[in-house]
């Protein structure tokens, strides 16, 4: 059972994350383009893809998960032309900072790492849950986290609470009026539709969901039986 998360882990789930956002590209600048601009897609898929690639290149052994978290952030924020990719990317940072001193993430590292970014973005995209936005997802996401921390479960457990409360408020955003950013002008007009930025967050709890999945799965195989 996987209880801490090393670099080697972490960079693995930035990397499903990267492969998460370019399978929904399409997705995201469907939903963009009703609300939007409808670039989200493009701007996400560069800027992941600039991840990727940044983080093939780091030392690992020089590196912990929450520097690994800080790079992606740092690389986002300068690769995605967009005011999504700028805020998700001091998301990161910021979270990343917050355990940068950390050499493996547990679940309550995990947890406060999820809750500065909500915090980072919620300050300074002057918006909160209920907006419409990626926080929706996010503070779900991060709430769960919290939770699952409190009453002792498990870091995939937790996860997964995390992955399945973050599509919840993913897919709550369509009952929602928009009150930030393009969105916003549309007044209640934007009811009645899933909100882009939500789907970004929720893909983030699913790339760490599923990678925390695989490295369980991994370890059980690689385990001597009974």
């Amino acid at each position: 059972m996987i209880t801490k998360l090393s670099v080697e882990q972490t960079i693995a789930i930035m990397h499903r994350l990267a492969d998460l956002v370019n399978q929904a590209t399409d997705e995201l600048g469907s939903l963009d383009a009703i609300l939007g601009d409808g670039d989200l897609g493009i701007s996400m898929g560069k800027g992941f893809g600039a991840i990727r690639k940044t983080l093939e290149q780091v030392d690992s052994a020089k590196e912990t998960p929450g520097s690994v978290l800080a790079l992606a952030g740092t690389t986002l924020a300068s690769a995605a032309p967009s005011t999504l990719g700028t805020l998700l990317g001091w998301g990161f940072l910021k979270a990343g900072n917050r355990v940068k001193d950390v050499p493996e993430l547990n679940l309550e590292n995990l947890a406060a790492s999820c809750r500065t970014m909500v915090d980072t973005i919620s300050l300074l995209g002057h918006a909160r849950m209920g907006d419409k936005t990626i926080l929706d997802a996010l503070s779900a996401g991060a709430d769960a986290l919290d939770a699952a921390a409190k009453q002792g479960d498990s870091l995939a457990q937790a996860c997964h609470f995390a992955r399945a409360a973050a599509w919840e408020g993913f897919r709550n955003t369509i009952h929602l009026q928009a009150k930030q950013g393009r969105a916003g002008r549309y007044f209640e007009r934007s009811v009645g539709h899933e909100d882009a930025g939500a789907l970004m967050g929720a893909l983030i709890f699913e790339a760490f969901s599923q990678g925390i999945d695989g490295f369980g799965a991994t370890s059980a195989a690689s385990s001597p039986s009974e």
